[in-house]
């Protein structure tokens, strides 16, 4: 057992692994009455598309998602949900996680949790049921004018790169998912050690450890190597525009970046400040929106960072998108943004504020944490870095942003 205690977050942390490869972590919560475990994967949309034959993958998008469904489509999970547990799993571009809160015969719950994910039954009419249920998934996302937005930009943004595809699929792709597409997809992805569990609780550490079971199926010692992706530097399509039944215009812009090598943590914390600092409520460029009364609400900014490819996604509400896309052409052309020392440091401050109380949420904690792991980093040294940040960083970061990163805007009307 290995212990490293981190000073910012007040938290001690307890890592081991087990006899079948299985890496696990404890962070004690003696405040907590209910214990979370999340048991994560790294397999997620993009390494499922990545894995696949050329020839299957666009056929069967969505694989991912629905191993996920039908592993949790098991007689064992029934009984915990009847008797109060709770459980769910969640497939994103990157990884898939299943998760379970219990306050009671925590050690069997979170044991019967390993063997139901190490232990899946692929039945056939399962399969053929699971997929009338994703099917009715998709088209209610379908119905969601924000999640045909945001995979319209993606499709705009990317010609290679897996992330344009919708994490679930198709209803077409789907119907071609069967048990041999599944179990070659769980027999790579599904190894104890390419998988983390994570777990939230009262109890002590050794109780934890000494009472898991190390599942003891048949496994193999498989390499996951991060890989570079091959991706075009320029976009699909620089501008484009669609109508869907919305109370408000919206405009939505993408920023890709395709480094020549893995981008590293401090310059995802540094590409976050440099957003903060060019797109928060007490920015030059939303006041001046805000001054003409072009915006609604706020910017609401996202970044993906995977190996080699950098995404950064921002939309705001607008009363006129012909002006709000006139502005955030003149930001991105001029390039003219001053970085202040004294705004560098509210900005840093301010982020360290919310980390530090998001992180009360064990949801948001836990997701940061497997998210950052599966990028090979600690996500429990994020203040650390984000103090050691400079100016020059910030300055460095908003050179490569404006002349390095393609940019597409996307106007989305109503209709």
């Amino acid at each position: 057992m290995k212990t490293i205690l981190y000073p910012s977050f007040k938290e001690k942390v307890f890592y081991t692994k087990l006899k079948n490869g299985l890496k696990v972590i404890v962070i004690p919560k003696n405040e907590y009455f209910n214990t979370t475990a999340t048991l994560s994967v790294n397999l997620g949309s993009i390494n499922e598309y990545d894995f696949l034959k050329k020839s299957e993958s666009q056929l069967t998008l969505g694989s991912a998602h629905f191993l996920e469904h039908i592993i949790l489509e098991n007689s064992r999970v029934n009984t915990l949900i009847n008797s109060g547990i709770y459980i769910n799993g969640a497939t994103t571009f990157t990884n898939t996680s299943y998760v379970l809160k219990t306050n009671n015969h925590i050690i069997e719950n979170i044991n019967s949790l390993i063997e139901i994910v190490l232990n899946p039954k692929f039945d056939d009419e399962e399969i053929l049921k699971e997929k009338k249920i994703i099917k009715h998934e998709i088209d209610m996302y379908h119905d969601d004018p924000e999640w045909i937005s945001r995979f319209k930009l993606l499709e705009n943004c990317f010609i290679s790169y897996p992330i344009k595809y919708e994490i679930g699929g198709t209803v077409d792709t789907v119907k071609n998912i069967d048990k041999k597409i599944l179990n070659s997809l769980y027999n790579h992805f599904y190894q104890p050690n390419n998988m983390l569990l994570v777990i939230c609780t009262p109890l002590s550490p050794d109780f934890i450890f000494k009472n898991l079971s190390s599942y003891k199926g048949t496994f193999t010692e498989t390499q996951y190597n991060q890989k570079n992706y091959i991706e075009p530097s320029n976009v699909a399509n620089k501008f484009d525009n669609i109508c869907l039944p919305i109370k408000n215009s919206r405009l939505f812009v993408g920023f890709k970046y395709v480094t020549e090598s893995s981008f590293s943590f401090k310059d995802t914390l540094t590409l976050e400040l440099l957003m903060e600092y060019l797109f928060s409520k007490n920015s030059s460029f939303f006041l001046k929106l805000k001054k003409r009364n072009i915006i609604i609400g706020e910017i609401d900014y996202n970044i993906h960072v995977n190996s080699n490819i950098v995404f950064v996604s921002l939309n705001f509400d607008t009363s006129n998108l012909l002006l709000a896309k006139k502005l955030i052409l003149s930001l991105i052309n001029h390039k003219d943004v001053k970085i202040s020392e004294d705004k560098v440091l509210q900005v840093k401050n301010k982020k360290i504020g919310n980390i530090l109380k998001a992180s009360n949420s064990i949801e948001w904690l836990v997701s940061s944490y497997i998210k950052e792991y599966f990028n090979t980093h600690d996500f429990f040294t994020v203040i650390e870095k984000l103090k050691n940040i400079s100016i020059d960083d910030l300055k460095n970061m908003r050179k490569l942003f404006f002349y390095n990163f393609a940019y597409s805007i996307l106007e989305v009307s109503n209709c």
